[in-house]
């Protein structure tokens, strides 16, 4: 029988994960944000595995920089990382042999921080 839990197709992607204290609690953010996310090619895996892989390690960045990644501030940032990964895959139709999953994690880790900034650390500065 088929699993259907939604992180079990990028969990291969993040094995340092499991020295995570913070796992469960990224996995449970994960479940919830991932609900919001409309997947507009459901017949795409690598781009499907790419939108989640960026999410979730953008959930890992925030867990670490002390960020709840389901703030107010930060639920609406996934749609936008979404939609910028959508934009991208259509624009270098990358293949399964491409760095295309590490390039997504980098850009979920980038945007983190970006976030941070732009809702917290910019108000500091002024």
């Amino acid at each position: 029988m088929a699993t259907t839990d939604p992180f079990l197709s990028i969990e291969d992607n993040f094995p340092s994960v499991n020295l995570s204290p913070d796992k469960t609690k990224a996995i449970e953010c994960f479940r919830i944000i991932e609900k919001q996310i409309v997947f507009t090619d459901m017949e795409n895996p690598l781009l499907i595995n790419g939108i989640k892989s960026a999410v979730f390690q953008s959930i890992l960045t925030l867990f670490t920089r002390g960020i709840n990644p389901l703030a107010k501030e930060i639920l609406g940032e996934y749609k936008e990382l979404t939609n910028d990964i959508q934009i991208a895959y259509r624009s270098i139709q990358p293949d399964a042999g491409s760095d295309w999953i590490q390039e997504c994690i980098a850009f979920g880790d980038k945007k983190a921080f970006h976030w941070e900034w732009k809702h917290y650390g910019s108000k500091e500065l002024f």
